[in-house]
């Protein structure tokens, strides 16, 4: 796919070749976990399966509890039977949801964590500085390549070499990161002798 962008954004003869590049950088990020011990969420079941489920469930609440008043639409009283199982349901299905479709969000997380060798999480601003980078390239490229826009050829041609060495900087270990600006003083402090006092 990669060869594929840089071939289609080297068609200066084509047209199209800014949306056609942009295409094939959106699917790489969109492919991402491919390239990854992380594999997405398998649905177990369909949307649409979940949703006619809580509907039936919802349907049978509103007309069995005595806390609903079908006149206003308002719930008065304690929760009874009904609206407990209903309850119930509405929790099942946001477990659903966490389970077979997280938030994108938490799933780039995990894909971005995935890329790092170590043991455990990356440091949370580490992980989020990735994430707004990625989302912002990915942006970038879904709406050139949806002709939302067309950016000037070395506007898209910076946010290509932009895209290369996010892309770089996530498939090498990060075994040397980024110097800390407090190194130097947590060095000097391990390099003190303890007070004799």
């Amino acid at each position: 796919m990669y060869e594929g962008a840089l071939r289609a954004f080297a068609a200066i003869d084509n047209p199209d070749c800014l949306a056609q590049s942009a295409l094939s950088m959106r699917e790489i990020f969109d492919k991402l976990h491919l390239a990854t011990k992380h594999q997405p969420p398998h649905r177990t079941v369909s949307m649409k399966t979940k949703a006619n489920e809580l509907r039936r469930a919802w349907q049978i609440v509103i007309q069995s509890s005595a806390a609903y008043q079908s006149g206003s639409g308002t719930w008065t009283g304690e929760v009874n039977g009904a609206l407990n199982r209903f309850l119930g349901a509405v929790a099942e299905f946001i477990n659903y949801l966490a389970r077979d479709m997280p938030f994108r969000r938490d799933e780039l997380s995990r894909i971005l964590n995935s890329f790092d060798p170590a043991p455990g999480p990356l440091p949370v601003p580490h992980v989020d500085e990735r994430r707004s980078t990625l989302e912002n390239l990915h942006e970038y490229m879904n709406n050139v390549a949806h002709h939302n826009f067309e950016p000037p050829r070395e506007e898209f041609a910076e946010r290509l070499t932009s895209a290369e060495k996010f892309l770089m900087d996530l498939i090498q270990p990060l075994v040397a990161p980024r110097p800390y600006e407090d190194r130097a003083v947590l060095d000097a402090l391990l390099q003190e002798k303890p007070d004799a006092n």
